[in-house]
Formats: structure tokens, sequence, C-alpha cells
């Protein structure tokens, strides 16, 4: 049995998914699911996974947080790239006062970017697993940044309505400095790292996260390539392999 809470944090509208059932001696481990871009809004063909990851992990005794970014779905305020970043520490401080023993974060295409910094900030005792989908490791600069940002701009104009062109790319080229890769690689264990790469995927290609893969000091703890594209149409074979990378053990040292 599960109980859903939904409630804000601040602007940030999050839901919660938690265990009816207590136990004296229940561990505490939560998993922070960080979505991706544009997110769950209409016209997005990525649906939310938040209730796949509750049926993936709630046998494992895993809580799920489900924030979404300032700005989306049922969220206040306005939608900025460095703010989702904010809001991912927000959501993460929330998440640490409530006790948890074990914090892994889950960051699916743009939620990896979130998710980077988040994971990075955990104390060493309570670091879990960091699973990346099809992870935005790498952003486009220059004349590519322009017209991924024009795409975006056509794709949900009411999302960006309240901000240029230039805003949104000196806010990303912000981004980019404040999250470069090869400083990120240098700063985590390999082995708290698990990808789920779509093997088919247009919009994150495997040669770029192969690539993001070769700048860690080692292999990661999995790195699990499944067909399809950046949607994950095959949820029944995305949440095997969720389940999967949980009941795998990290080695920790």
């Amino acid at each position: 049995m599960h109980q859903r809470k939904e409630f804000y944090l601040g602007d940030i509208f999050i839901q919660h998914l938690t265990s009816e059932v207590k136990q004296i001696d229940r561990e505490k481990n939560a998993l922070i699911y960080f979505h991706g871009f544009p997110g769950p809004v209409p016209g997005n063909p990525n649906k939310p996974i938040a209730n796949l990851l509750r049926e993936a992990n709630i046998e494992l005794n895993i809580d799920v947080i489900s924030p979404f970014y300032r700005g989306i779905s049922e969220s206040k305020g306005k939608y900025h790239f460095s703010g989702s970043l904010a809001d991912g520490m927000r959501v993460l401080d929330w998440a640490l006062e409530q006790g948890y023993r074990n914090v892994a974060i889950l960051g699916y295409s743009w939620g990896a970017q979130v998710a980077f910094p988040a994971f990075i900030s955990l104390p060493d005792e309570i670091r879990g697993k960091l699973v990346l989908m099809s992870p935005a490791t790498f952003i486009p600069e220059n004349s590519s940044l322009e017209q991924l940002v024009k795409e975006w701009r056509d794709f949900t104009p009411w999302l960006l309505e309240h901000t240029t062109d230039e805003e949104i790319i000196a806010d990303i080229d912000t981004i980019i400095k404040t999250n470069s890769m090869n400083e990120i690689a240098k700063k985590l264990n390999p082995a708290d790292i698990h990808i789920i790469q779509a093997s088919d995927d247009d919009t994150i290609r495997q040669k770029i996260t192969d690539y993001f893969v070769s700048l860690l000091s080692g292999a990661p703890g999995s790195y699990l390539k499944i067909p399809g594209g950046h949607e994950f149409i095959n949820r029944d074979l995305l949440k095997q392999s969720i389940r999967e990378i949980f009941l795998m053990r990290t080695p920790k040292g």
C-alpha cells in the first residue's frame, strides 16, 4: 500500500510517495526524481515517470520524491534553467530534514544537470545511487544553443514568454561554466553512478553519454543500454532496469 502526499515547498510542487506500512526497524530510504525539460507539460511526449518509480521501488522500501521545477505543472513562479538547479537543491535540503538514512537521485535528460550538484552535496554517510536516464551532460553552445532555444520557444512558447532568447542563452552559459563535466566527473565516485541510455535516442545520443563515461575515473556502477528513443516508451523494460539498479550493492570506499 502507498500513501501519496502533495504539497508546496515555496513555489515548488512536490509529490511524495511513501509506504503506508510503518515499521519500527524500517530504514528510511528516498529517491528524488528530477524530471527533464520541459517536464510534464501539454504537448510533451515524455510523461512523468513518478508512478513507474513507485512501482519499481515500493517493494524495495524506497520513498519517491517528485518535484516539479518552478513554472512547470502545478508549481508556481516562472521557469528558468538555473532556477531548476536551485529548486533541486531546495528539495534536497527538505529531504535531508526528513531523516532519510539513504538518498538516491535520478536525473532524466535535463534532470541530470539538476541532479549533479545535489548529489555531490549529499553527506557521504547517506549518499546513495545516482541514476542518469539519457542524461543531458553536455549542452550545445554558440549557434547550436541559439537554434535550440528557438526550438524550445516554438515548442512551449508560454513557458518561456517571460524571458528573451538572449537571457536564456546567458542563463544556460552560466550553467555550462558551473556544471563543467570535466570537474563534475572528478567529484563523482564512478561506483555510485548508474546510467540507463536509450540506444536510439536522437535527443541525447549514446555517443555523448559514452563520452561522459570516458571522463570518469573508472567504470560506472552500471551502464544499461535499452532500445527505444528519448521517450522511453517501453516502460516495463525501464521499470525492470530501475529495479535491477536498486537491487545492486554499491561498494563504498
